[in-house]
């Protein structure tokens, strides 16, 4: 008798993860995947009047999560290198877009080379290493590490989670 209940209850329970991948499957136009991509750092953007910032001059893969963050720090460096025209002149457009270009290239430069190492280390088995994980993230000595535990303990928090 026993035996025949538990029957019953696998065939239940298989029928229940059918319907659950049923489900799935007939929702599945919801997911998408493409392969990411970034960039080598560019040595210079084109001169003249028209200048390139954000992703147009710096894509980069997502595992540092800094390209919104440079594209707005390009803006504010923009913007920054423009109230240092003289006048509306076509040289002085030159000159202040390649003031902008000489701050913006080598900064973005550093985090598309950072993304890049993300990439390759959030994807060997050493990344779930916790020793690993803190030199990666430049947190070397004990104090660093533990400033980090409770940055991230106080956002745990914050959301209303226990640590």
């Amino acid at each position: 008798m026993r035996k025949g209940r538990e029957q019953e209850e696998q065939i239940e329970e298989e029928g229940e993860k059918y319907e659950e991948q049923k489900s799935i499957r007939s929702h599945s136009y919801l997911f998408s995947g493409a392969p990411l991509y970034d960039r080598d750092p560019l040595k210079s953007i084109p001169s003249g009047r028209v200048t390139l910032l954000g992703d147009a001059c710096h894509a980069m893969s997502p595992f540092k999560g800094q390209g919104a963050n440079q594209a707005m720090m390009d803006a504010v460096s923009l913007m920054r290198s423009l109230k240092l025209r003289k006048n509306d002149s076509e040289n002085e457009m030159r000159r202040v877009l390649q003031h902008f270009a000489n701050e913006m290239l080598p900064r973005s430069a550093q985090k598309v080379l950072a993304s890049r190492a993300g990439v390759a280390f959030y994807h060997t088995p050493q990344a779930i290493q916790k020793e690993a994980l803190w030199n990666f993230m430049g947190l070397t000595s004990e104090e660093q590490q533990q400033r980090m535990r409770e940055r991230v303990d106080a956002v745990v928090k914050a959301k209303g989670g226990s640590v």
